[in-house]
């Protein structure tokens, strides 16, 4: 009975581990998506405009969201992500700029 109580308590123990890939060699230059999105305050910039500055910048339109101010948007490899995000952030109309991210959830089974 104890060989089965033990066995059980084993078997219980190594189904509970979690697997957690190793990004400890990975940096956030190869993460990023070069994407943005990009929030604005539709009173002070119309989306278009919006749209034409980063087309002129040369990103490219990925979505125009509907249910909220923002755009997203692609930066490609040839331009600079962090200059061209810094150009949005101080626009006038401008209430954000953020990265796009992938999120993982870490579950336990």
């Amino acid at each position: 009975m104890r060989l089965l109580f033990l066995l059980l308590i084993l078997f219980s123990v190594a189904c509970s581990a979690v697997y957690r890939p190793d990004v400890s060699n990975q940096t956030s230059e190869n993460l990023t998506l070069r994407n943005l999105i990009i929030f604005y305050d539709k009173t002070e910039i119309a989306p278009e405009k919006l749209v034409q500055i980063a087309q002129q910048k040369g990103a490219e339109l990925l979505y125009q969201y509907e249910n909220f101010n923002a755009i997203a948007i692609h930066v490609p490899e040839a331009l600079d992500f962090n200059k061209i995000k810094a150009e949005f952030t101080p626009m006038k109309g401008i209430l954000g700029v953020e990265e796009d991210q992938i999120m993982h959830i870490q579950s336990t089974h």
